[in-house]
């Protein structure tokens, strides 16, 4: 592992990553300030009744009522906009590995060097790992400021929020995983971002599917989003082991694979 790398990368995403980071704070912020301003208790409890089940289980409702307070700020994790900007600096970071350098001869000119193409791409995968860590504490401080500063009709549990915020970094090191895989089987840069946004539509197609159709359910098993669950952990107010397990077996799987390949590809 190479710390010139790492801080390089770095600071290459910073300014995106800050971008995304201080939006993930706002957005959290402004969940919890809806729901103090909306009182969704009070005016939607008719029209969560009606909601089918299975699209009730893809707000994370399957376990929560999504119109309870911690109900509500629990699918502020998964919220779509929430998701995008967590995923987004990841797949960007990781699209200037192999494929990304070889667009302007960055990689070439880093390897001509007395570093090992092992080293080279660990070194990203470790500032991309850096960079899961900081998205994810701005997400889980602007939950935690928005409950601390704006008045709610009852204040939800600490705990189970930060074993959340634990499930969202593991998460987040899969999508990681998974952008590095396919980086390091792409040639371009923009090759490598539509092959990564593919592979983790795909999952989420499944996942989706799966509530409405058994068929769906096996591949659903191997999708990074049917793991990632606030909804059930706030629910039980529980670590879900085999669920955090098998993130990072995702993370660990397709590093490998990607390390794997970006040592025996022609650059």
């Amino acid at each position: 592992m190479n710390w010139n790398i790492i801080r390089f990368e770095l600071r290459l995403s910073r300014r995106g990553a800050l971008y995304c980071g201080l939006s993930l704070l706002a957005f959290q912020c402004l969940i919890v300030a809806f729901y103090a301003a909306a009182r969704p208790d009070k005016t939607l409890t008719g029209l969560f009744k009606l909601v089918p089940k299975g699209l009730k289980a893809l707000i994370g409702g399957d376990y929560l009522d999504p119109i309870t307070v911690s109900g509500f700020l629990s699918f502020g994790f998964t919220h779509p906009v929430n998701l995008l900007l967590l995923i987004t600096p990841l797949v960007a970071l990781a699209s200037r590995t192999a494929s990304g350098g070889t667009d302007d001869g960055r990689t070439d000119l880093l390897l001509s060097r007395p570093l090992s193409r092992t080293a080279f791409l660990s070194s990203r995968m470790a500032a991309g790992a850096i960079l899961s860590v900081l998205l994810v504490l701005f997400m889980w401080l602007g939950h935690l400021l928005g409950v601390l500063f704006i008045a709610l009709p009852e204040t939800p549990a600490t705990v189970p929020f930060v074993y959340v915020a634990l499930n969202a970094l593991l998460f987040a090191l899969a999508v990681e995983g998974i952008a590095f895989l396919a980086a390091a089987l792409s040639t371009l840069r923009g090759t490598a971002v539509g092959f990564a946004i593919g592979l983790l539509a795909a999952m989420l197609f499944v996942r989706m599917a799966a509530q409405f159709w058994d068929l769906f359910e096996r591949p659903a098993a191997l999708s990074v989003f049917t793991y990632y669950v606030p909804g059930k952990i706030v629910f039980l107010k529980s670590f879900p082991l085999g669920h955090m397990a098998t993130l990072f077996a995702f993370f660990l799987i397709t590093s490998g694979l990607a390390l794997g390949v970006f040592c025996k590809k022609d650059i």
